[in-house]
């Protein structure tokens, strides 16, 4: 069993969570302790099966007790005798009788043309701001000449198709109840391997320019930015079959393994893939 562990900076939760381990291994039970802080648990929240929380985080945790219900993660509330004293026995018998209940957690849905053209649909429309953001400054640069709107404007136009390539990946997990933060890391992070397909170093250094200070709005141009939209979908295709994949339990229980080994199974698989193109 996963169990999170938070309070209100980190730190008392962390030398908790170090007790319990090793109170855990000792007593060779199968359970894995992680500290995170209030309003930094997203990445955790998807792993764990239990969440408990410090009693000075407690006027805090509202929205993670919200979101925990709505995942189906048991949340409870330690009381301050019980955390400050580090009763180890009395946390444990509460985790063993949740251990014991059934889980109501939500079973991850089958990915399907009709779901995979609605994350689409969603992540263009989370993109629509960001575009209305960039278009407003460019307008005012162009009504009032300004150099600081004119590069706000192409600054937020460049990295539009990136908020786009995350905003797939992250659709799909949301929608098909699987990590959104992590499947969108990946449908950003490993299409981004296949650019630039020209020369690596001259256009790296055209699209990075320290002097500049920003992307040039020509690197992620319409075809760059279809092609780009092409791959995130494709890195989520490679994504979802490898999460028909069950990993041991030895790498399940570990917070964000998973998501690495994925992250670094589709990136060789783009890598693989750029070999390829690079042949044609």
């Amino acid at each position: 069993m996963n169990v999170l562990l938070v309070c209100g900076g980190g730190i008392t939760t962390n030398m908790l969570a170090a007790r319990l381990q090793k109170y855990a291994q000792e007593q060779k039970k199968p359970d894995y302790f992680t500290a995170g802080r209030v309003g930094a648990y997203a990445d955790l929240l998807p792993h764990a099966d239990l969440v408990l929380i410090a009693p000075q985080a407690e006027l805090m945790a509202q929205e993670l007790r919200e979101q925990a219900e709505r995942e189906g993660i048991p949340c409870h509330q330690l009381t301050e005798e019980t955390f400050v004293l580090g009763q180890l026995e009395t946390i444990y018998a509460y985790i063993d009788s949740i251990r014991t209940q059934p889980t109501a957690r939500p079973e991850p849905v089958k990915l399907t043309f009709s779901l995979l053209a609605q994350a689409l649909m969603n992540a263009a429309l989370y993109c629509v701001p960001v575009l209305l953001f960039g278009l407003f400054c460019r307008v005012l640069g162009c009504l009032f000449p300004s150099s600081a709107l004119m590069g706000a404007s192409q600054a937020t136009l460049s990295i539009l198709i990136l908020y786009f390539m995350f905003s797939v990946g992250y659709q799909y997990g949301a929608l098909t109840h699987r990590e959104p933060v992590a499947r969108g890391m990946i449908a950003l992070g490993a299409p981004l391997l296949m650019l630039p397909l020209g020369n690596l170093v001259e256009r790296w250094n055209a699209a990075f320019r320290v002097a500049v200070g920003q992307i040039p709005l020509a690197f992620f141009a319409l075809p760059n930015a279809l092609f780009l939209a092409a791959l995130s979908v494709l890195a989520v295709g490679a994504v979802y079959q490898l999460d028909k994949v069950h990993f041991p339990p030895s790498i399940a229980t570990l917070p964000m393994m998973e998501s690495m080994l994925k992250m670094g199974a589709v990136s060789a698989l783009f890598i693989l893939l750029r070999l390829g193109l690079s042949f044609l």
